[in-house]
C-alpha cells in the first residue's frame, strides 16, 4: 500500500474512533466519518467493507495501542510481585485517563451485544501470561491470597480503574467530588493495594 493511502487510512481509523466512542456503531456515522477525515465515503467502504468491518478495526486499533502503551508503561522484567498491584494501578489510571476513548469503545461494544469483541482474542495473551508469571511469585510467597485466581485479580485491577473514569460524573454526585482529586487518586490506589496485596 503507498504512503498516501497508508495515511488515508490512519486518518480514516482516527476519525472512526472518535466518532465511534462518542457514539456507538449504531450512533455512529460513516458520512460522519468520511467528513471529519477528508475522504470520500465510498474510501471508507473500499478499505473497511462496511460500518461493522469498520467498528471491529476500530475495536482492534484501540486495544493494540493500549498494549504498546502497556509495553512502554510497565517493564515487567524489572517489577517484583510486591511492586505488581501498584504498577498495574498506576498504569491503568494513567491509560484511562490519557486514552478515553477506550473505556468509551468497551462500553459500547458491550451494550450493543459484544459480536465484534472475537478481534480481542489472544490479542493481549503475552503480556496477561508474564503478569501471570509474578502474580504466581506472589502467591507461593503467600503474598497474594490463595483463593484468588489470576483472572479475578485482574478483572479487579480493569473494574477499579476503568469504572472510575466511566462513571465520574455521576459518582461525584452519588458518592462523592473528593474522590476524583490528583491526591484522592493516589490515596485510592493505597487503599487498593491493601485490598489486592501489598
Amino acid at each position: 500500500m503507498q504512503k498516501r493511502a497508508l495515511e488515508t487510512k490512519a486518518a480514516i481509523l482516527k476519525h472512526a474512533v472518535d466518532e465511534f466512542s462518542e457514539k456507538g456503531l449504531h450512533g455512529g456515522r460513516v458520512d460522519a466519518i468520511a467528513e471529519r477525515a477528508g475522504v470520500n465515503k465510498q474510501r471508507i467502504y473500499a478499505y473497511y467493507e462496511n460500518k461493522d468491518k469498520l467498528f471491529e478495526a476500530v475495536l482492534h486499533h484501540c486495544f493494540l495501542e493500549i498494549r504498546q502503551r502497556e509495553a512502554e508503561g510497565l517493564n515487567l522484567q524489572s517489577i517484583t510481585y510486591k511492586e505488581l498491584t501498584e504498577a498495574l494501578l498506576d498504569n491503568y489510571f494513567k491509560l484511562h485517563r490519557d486514552f478515553p476513548h477506550l473505556w468509551r469503545i468497551i462500553a459500547w461494544e458491550n451494550l450493543e451485544g459484544g459480536n465484534h469483541a472475537h478481534v480481542l482474542t489472544n490479542i493481549k495473551a503475552k503480556f496477561f501470561k508474564e503478569v501471570q508469571a509474578i502474580f504466581n511469585e506472589g502467591k507461593k510467597a503467600s503474598y497474594f491470597p490463595e483463593d484468588v485466581n489470576f483472572e479475578t485479580y485482574m478483572f479487579t485491577v480493569f473494574s477499579v480503574t476503568g469504572f472510575y473514569f466511566s462513571n465520574q460524573k455521576t459518582l461525584k454526585h452519588s458518592l462523592s467530588a473528593k474522590l476524583f482529586t490528583k491526591k484522592n487518586q493516589q490515596n485510592i490506589s493505597q487503599q487498593i493495594l491493601s485490598l489486592l496485596g501489598g
